[in-house]
């Protein structure tokens, strides 16, 4: 609810302490079993974000990057379990990705991994991945996505006209690279 310049709000370790509901939630079995089939590992429980994207401009803040294309880096293998909590469309920073054989594609013809830096792969996304072919996820609240943002390019699309809010529940392996 506060105002402020910034791009994105998220709560803090602290906020999510009062209410350890949401923060438990990741760690039922039903969840753990999915990041388990998913990484075919056991999982680590990264922990959970809750955000609210804010139509502001975000160069000049680090959440620039995420608002990029990019790949995470945790592990070889991430899930991640993306909530909305409100109503999304093309306005509202929907999350966007480009197809696995794509991403990979993209990534082979970029060479080693050192040359897989955020604004690097942005550059290559625009450059080579039609309009048509970059996907976003839009839906009403409560929609639910699972995507490993270890190996699929993607991003958060910059809100234009609303904000949305979201929770991400996050899972890597027990020994990530």
């Amino acid at each position: 609810s506060q105002q402020t310049d910034a791009p994105c709000a998220k709560t803090t370790s602290h906020e999510l302490a009062w209410d350890p509901d949401l923060f438990v939630w990741g760690l039922s079995e039903e969840l753990l079993d999915l990041a388990e089939c998913h990484i075919g590992l056991p999982p680590r429980y990264l922990g959970v974000e809750v955000k609210r994207e804010i139509v502001n401009p975000a160069e000049g803040h680090g959440h620039a990057a995420v608002r990029r294309w990019h790949l995470d880096h945790e592990d070889r293998r991430i899930l991640k379990v993306i909530v909305y909590l409100s109503d999304v469309d093309s306005e509202s920073a929907p999350l966007e990705y480009i197809d696995l054989p794509t991403s990979e594609a993209i990534l082979r013809r970029r060479g080693r991994p050192r040359s897989y830096r955020a604004a690097r792969l942005d550059e290559a996304v625009r450059a080579e991945v039609p309009l048509a072919d970059r996907r976003q996820v839009t839906g009403p609240r409560m929609t639910a996505i699972y995507v490993d943002t270890g190996r699929v390019l993607h991003r958060v699309r910059p809100p234009t006209g609303s904000e949305r809010y979201s929770v991400t529940f996050a899972y890597s392996s027990r020994s990530p690279h």
